[in-house]
């Protein structure tokens, strides 16, 4: 009974190190695009760390957002048409162009959200690579944040599934039937 109990921690355990390495490689190229951004915004307007850290979450979850909130619209344009839509119940161009901007301005809201959610893991994020380049001391740098990248995402996984598991589902929840 105690040995079932010891198995099953150590495959959960095995099973999140095994299921983070697919999504490092993303989090890894998103963590490398934010911190150019991070970097041109401290050098450019002189805020902290932190600041620049919040705004340059906030840009890429933006872009990140927009594309899932609008990917559902865009493969309902690809679907062939039984038949045209008749001429009264077509939505015009200027309907079409406000439903666009609402949704641009309620994706902003949720990357704001969603960064707020984040900032917490990033501040994880950040003592753990601080504590890999410390360990690794002359490796590439892009090593040491791969590794940091990798084992962030291994906690981050942890904490959701064990921790916290109606967030991604409230999440996707919020972003495309919210507050509107």
């Amino acid at each position: 009974m105690v040995f079932e109990a010891i198995t099953d921690l150590f495959l959960s355990v095995l099973d999140i190190l095994r299921g983070s390495i697919v999504p490092t490689i993303p989090v890894f190229l998103a963590v490398l695009f934010a911190s150019g951004i991070r970097k041109k915004i401290e050098k450019e307007t002189k805020r902290s760390w932190i600041a620049t850290l919040l705004a340059s979450t906030i840009i890429v979850m933006y872009f990140i957002l927009l594309f899932a909130y609008f990917i559902p619209y865009l493969a309902a344009l690809q679907q062939s048409n039984v038949g045209e839509i008749p001429s009264p119940f077509a939505p015009s161009l200027a309907g079409l162009v406000v439903g666009f901007v609402f949704g641009a301005l309620w994706v902003f809201v949720v990357a704001v959200v969603a960064s707020l959610i984040l900032l917490p893991l990033e501040f994880v994020g950040a003592f753990i690579h601080e504590y890999v380049s410390k360990k690794l001391g002359k490796q590439p740098a892009w090593l040491k944040l791969l590794i940091a990248t990798y084992i962030s995402v291994a906690v981050a996984s942890a904490a959701i599934i064990f921790i916290v598991p109606w967030l991604l589902p409230g999440f996707l929840y919020f972003l495309y039937y919210g507050i509107k």
